[in-house]
């Protein structure tokens, strides 16, 4: 029985092995439009181990007994082989950099990532004849070896200036205004737009980098320490984490030193998202489902009840669910639960209900948030694409599914593609392949086929956890055999541990901003807008953005500006707002026509000056030099054009004295606290002053309310956004 199932799995690791190189390559065939499969003069760097070969045969009979359980692995570790001397690697996102030789003739160039791993085998090998403790070791150095690396790369790069690419200001905005407000869910904004209400931290992944560092965002000024606490998070944290997920499962130290290994990247996608989008909050939030899995596993098929581990689930569902997605998530897990149903019993149930009714009770509050307020972003995240389901619609749906599937797949790491992803069913541990299997086949699923079922929910991007999970097969396998076999194997060592170094250096280059997914930090320019801005613009004056922003101010969205210049400022972009919630155009429609509403608009709202680079609203300002007087751009950005509008900057539009706003509150003086005034700032319905003070809502026309204020005799005074969320 035993020859049986050892047969079927070498059976399965020939196919499974052979369909990966096939599938990958005709992924890159189709997007190229040809190619070779095999590479014959990449191949021929193979023969420099030939030598090495011959050497180890003669030793083959010295040393350990053979691991027959570890044949299916090295079968497919045989295919990953081929897979790197496949055309398939020419793929623009192949994680490896710099991957083939391209000297000529000259196979050898060692400037060629194929031509180092073989070279680093050839080195390695004659240290690796027998397995021992000692491999252990070597893992842990790869691994903190690439970790000082990668950090090293980052903060060279950037010169420890703030990632400002993309979302990287949006989410700088939330970190500042979580460390001011927390634990407030729903804050009252005032430095956007003359006051909004929002929960935006709530749905963009903001806790989960928030809450940790906390005191962090509290005190410094998050671009002061952003780069540093990202590299902290991902670079420092995260491979820990994966260890230590390793280790609850039961792993080897080689195993779990290797899983932090490959978590300090597990695809391109991973850095596409991470890096140049800037979503950090929600790519941290998502890696959470790895521990979270690990913890269920050992409670589930180990029987581990724990105090300990019952923290360490909350924390890590908690965690995982920052980002709403992480829900999606968190139910690929029930497949699991059910998957051990033979181990059910009510102790365990008892500990998993404990488990969700403290997890429920500590997110109350951001799902009451998400279910009560956001009924527009749930609108729109669920909009379908169209109500038809005709057969070629399906057929198309389920071509591009499976398009996106293996272009998500050559973009991650090999050893996760190989002995993650397709070693998962050959596992000789039937727990771990029946507790992980199914997450990895559901999140596949989704990834692939769920984006064209809700493309705004962007469901692809489940392939970045997807890759997290393949992490648990993947380490399994490579402490496996790092651990055991003779002398022959030794050349498998050694390969397994150049390809661990390579990824890490590969991985500290993509650090470093190489690759097709690079970022930007803060620039010169940008610190000059914003010097140019907290110069000219007086205290309680607003900088107005006219049409819409995007990246055109330092190629990242807006929403930092206030942080870095201590003004106000209005436009109707400063998020990447989806498009159904807002029209990405500024000022609204009703003070658009006539041109003289927009003079009304910015003494409604105490607009001092204007930035556009849109041809059309230059055009407008220009004709009523009257009004709008156009100054000397602080940078020389191509098409940018300022304004500074004459009016005196007062934000009272009746009454006078001063205000001195912040997240959730208004400190206001009054000049005539008997007489009525109006503060230029919007009306919310929960906004509370101290008694006898009186607020209502101020009718400014064309849908605008702003806050009115009845002092009753009260000179001084707290306006505060009340709420128990």
């Amino acid at each position: 029985m035993k020859r049986w199932r050892h047969g079927a799995r070498l059976v399965l690791a020939l196919a499974v092995g052979a369909a990966l190189v096939l599938l990958l390559f005709q992924a890159e065939h189709a997007r190229a439009g040809g190619g070779r499969l095999v590479h014959a003069d990449w191949a021929a760097t193979y023969l420099w181990l030939v030598p090495l070969f011959l050497l180890l045969r003669r030793l083959r009979g010295a040393g350990a007994a053979p691991d027959r359980q570890a044949r299916p692995a090295l079968v497919l570790f045989a295919f990953l082989l081929l897979f790197l001397v496949s055309g398939a690697v020419q793929h623009p996102w192949f994680y490896f950099l710099d991957w083939t030789p391209d000297c000529g003739r000259n196979v050898g160039c060692l400037d060629a990532g194929l031509s180092r791993f073989v070279l680093l085998t050839a080195l390695l090998t004659p240290f690796l004849l027998r397995p021992n403790r000692r491999t252990a070791r070597a893992v842990l150095l790869i691994l903190v070896a690439s970790q000082l690396l990668c950090a090293y790369r980052l903060i060279e790069a950037t010169g420890g200036r703030a990632l400002y690419r993309d979302d990287h200001p949006s989410f700088m905005f939330r970190l500042w205004e979580y460390g001011r407000t927390f634990p407030r869910l729903i804050t009252y904004n005032p430095y956007w737009s003359g006051g909004v209400v929002n929960f935006v931290g709530t749905t963009s992944g903001t806790g989960a980098m928030g809450l940790p560092l906390w005191p962090l965002w509290r005190f410094v000024r998050p671009d002061r320490i952003y780069t540093y606490a990202v590299a902290a998070v991902y670079i420092g944290a995260m491979p820990w984490l994966a260890v230590a997920s390793l280790r609850m499962l039961g792993a080897n130290r080689t195993a779990a030193y290797a899983a932090g290994a490959l978590a300090l990247g597990v695809s391109r996608h991973y850095f596409l998202w991470m890096l140049h989008f800037g979503t950090v909050g929600a790519v941290f939030s998502s890696f959470f489902l790895l521990p979270t899995a690990a913890c269920l596993y050992r409670i589930v098929w180990r029987g581990d009840r724990s105090p300990r581990l019952f923290a360490g689930l909350v924390v890590f569902a908690l965690l995982l669910l920052q980002w709403p997605p992480g829900a999606l998530m968190g139910a690929t897990l029930g497949l699991s639960l059910l998957a051990g149903a033979r181990r059910w019993s009510r102790r365990l149930w008892g500990y998993l209900l404990a488990a969700g009714a403290v997890v429920l009770l500590l997110y109350a509050r951001p799902l009451w948030v998400i279910l009560g307020r956001g009924d527009a972003l749930m609108a729109h995240v669920m909009e379908s694409p169209g109500a038809g389901a005709d057969l070629p619609q399906v057929r198309r749906w389920l071509a591009d599914g499976w398009s996106y599937l293996w272009s998500q797949m050559i973009e991650g790491r090999p050893l996760l593609i190989f002995l993650g992803i397709g070693g998962l069913a050959m596992l000789p541990y039937r727990a771990v392949r029946r507790g992980f299997g199914p997450v990895l086949l559901c999140l596949a699923l989704i990834a692939a086929w769920g984006r064209g079922l809700r493309p705004n929910l962007q469901l692809g991007r489940m392939a970045i956890p997807f890759f997290f999970i393949a992490i648990v097969p993947a380490a399994l396998w490579i402490g496996r055999l790092l651990r055991t076999g003779g002398p022959g194997r030794a050349w498998v060592r050694g390969a397994l541990l150049a390809l661990l170094l390579l990824g890490g250096v590969d991985t500290a280059r993509l650090y470093a901003g190489r690759g097709h997914a690079p970022y930007t930090v803060l620039t010169e320019e940008v610190s000059a807008l914003a010097a140019w801005i907290r110069e000219h613009v007086p205290a309680g004056g607003r900088v107005m953005f006219a049409g819409r922003c995007v990246h055109f101010y330092g190629r990242g969205h807006v929403a930092y500006l206030p942080a870095l210049t201590g003004r106000e400022m209005m436009a109707c972009d400063y998020y990447a707002f989806p498009p159904r919630t807002v029209e990405y155009n500024y000022p609204p429609p009703a003070f658009r026509r006539p041109e003289t509403r927009i003079q009304a608009f910015c003494d409604l709202y105490n607009v001092t000056h204007i930035m556009t680079y849109h041809d059309n609203w230059k055009a407008c300002f220009r004709r009523h030099p009257d009004v709008y007087e156009e100054i000397d751009p602080p940078v020389d950005w191509e098409r940018l054009a300022v304004f500074r509008v004459k009016r005196a900057s007062n934000l009272f539009l009746k009454g006078s004295g001063t205000v001195r706003a912040d997240f959730n509150r208004l400190d206001v003086r009054l000049d005539a606290p008997r007489d009525e005034a109006v503060l230029k700032y919007n009306w919310a319905e929960n906004l509370r002053a101290p008694g006898p003070v009186e607020l209502f809502p101020y009718d400014g026309g064309d849908g605008v309310r702003l806050i009115g204020v009845r002092g009753n005799g009260v000179e001084a005074f707290t306006i505060r956004y009340a709420g128990w969320l």
